[in-house]
């Protein structure tokens, strides 16, 4: 995968190219971003019982897990596939999700519903994003921003141009002690700047349609908020 010109799709915005929705078991139901992103998808995969927030008539849902937080009630359409993959202790479900979609060839994932509830399954939700970026585009999406790990390890060349709209709120953390990044078209450019594991590089803003994100060294996680006027949108 090319990542020099990866695009991350700004909620809620459109994207034409194929990707997986995993479907993540946090409390509470989907968003209408989120089950547009769903809806969109040309697979869906259900961590386990996450497919409680999967309408019953969606066509291509795979069940990945040990099923052991699915209740009785829940009857599964036809049309949803079971794959069962125990050893809890090994992984949690939804890293058995994006593994199944390594399995089936998918390059591309949009996890949903991730966030919430437990603490340490939200933080390992975001491991889950440095883990595999340098060999999927994965992306998290929650509460009208979408976020993503960039770096040049592995296969991630370090260099990302990220669509946008004008005046986009996003925000650099470093993941690790520090990263090295320059970043351009935004309010506050960064020049070889050496971000560390802080509020530095957070509440930033673009000044046009893209920003030019090059990350020199570490990792940074990349956190792309939709607008105010994105936001009225999907009220609306």
């Amino acid at each position: 995968m090319d990542t020099r010109n990866q695009f991350s799709d700004n909620i809620p915005s459109r994207s034409s190219d194929e990707y997986a929705c995993i479907v993540a078991n946090a409390p509470g139901e989907l968003t209408s971003a989120e089950m547009h992103v769903l809806d969109s998808a040309h697979v869906v995969i259900a961590a386990d019982g996450a497919v409680r927030k999967i309408p019953q008539d969606k066509r291509d849902v795979v069940v990945v897990g040990d099923f052991d937080s699915i209740s009785p009630s829940i009857v599964l359409s036809e049309t949803f596939t079971r794959v069962n993959k125990p050893c809890q202790e090994e992984c949690s479900d939804i890293e058995k999700c994006i593994q199944h979609a390594i399995d089936q060839g998918i390059e591309k994932i949009k996890i949903v519903g991730a966030i919430g509830g437990r603490l340490d399954h939200s933080i390992v939700t975001i491991a889950m994003l440095v883990r595999y970026h340098p060999r999927l585009d994965i992306s998290l999406l929650h509460n009208h921003s979408q976020t993503f790990a960039c770096s040049n390890l592995g296969g991630a060349s370090g260099i990302y141009r990220i669509s946008t709209a004008p005046d986009t709120p996003l925000s650099l953390i470093a993941w690790g002690n520090s990263s090295t990044v320059t970043l351009s078209g935004v309010s506050w450019p960064l020049e070889r700047f050496e971000l560390f594991c802080s509020s530095r590089g957070v509440s930033n803003r673009s000044n046009g349609t893209s920003v030019l994100l090059q990350v020199h060294s570490g990792v940074v996680i990349c956190v792309i908020n939709a607008t105010d006027d994105d936001k009225e949108d999907e009220i609306e």
